[in-house]
């Protein structure tokens, strides 16, 4: 079996309820469960999980964090994505790959390469979400392109201006 192939049966087996449900009290709101943040101290729920689509996001201190079940064990237990894999593998009794399978190793070694990139990624989209202008919302994103709110917000479209590059 391929280490991908390992991962996607890690991921399958490691319903994101039940990993964050462990860590943080969830309620239903709709189509979602909500709690309290395990990451912010916080009053009220703004860390949100989607169980369709088995994924999280805390909307609190900035809203910068989530992800995948792998990323919620990668930021609740400090570990690299490796060891949250194997974390997860353990807790849903799934025996390990061998230790040195070096095509293993490889595809282990280009899964953590690419998501660390993704992370980089989210983050710098993130950041030029927040940073958009309402006047660049308003009329670039909504009167010229026609882009609602919604559009906006969930591609995180975000807008940098030459002088901003500069800094």
């Amino acid at each position: 079996m391929s280490f991908r192939v390992f991962v996607e049966q890690v991921r399958s087996r490691s319903d994101i309820t039940d990993v964050v449900g462990a860590h943080v009290e969830l309620r239903p709101s709709g189509s979602t469960l909500k709690g309290l943040s395990p990451f912010h101290p916080e009053k009220t729920p703004s860390f949100v999980v989607w169980p369709a689509t088995q994924t999280w996001h805390d909307f609190s201190n900035g809203g910068s964090l989530g992800g995948d079940v792998f990323t919620f064990v990668q930021e609740r237990e400090k570990v690299d994505f490796k060891e949250a894999v194997f974390r997860l593998a353990g807790r849903a009794g799934i025996p390990l790959p061998a230790p040195h399978d070096e095509s293993h190793a490889r595809e282990l070694e280009a899964l953590v390469e690419r998501r660390d990139v993704e992370r980089l990624l989210t983050a710098a989209a993130d950041y030029y979400h927040r940073h958009l202008p309402a006047n660049i919302r308003e009329e670039s994103f909504k009167q010229h392109y026609g882009f609602t709110d919604e559009v906006v917000d969930s591609f995180k479209l975000g807008w940098q201006t030459a002088a901003s590059s500069r800094t």
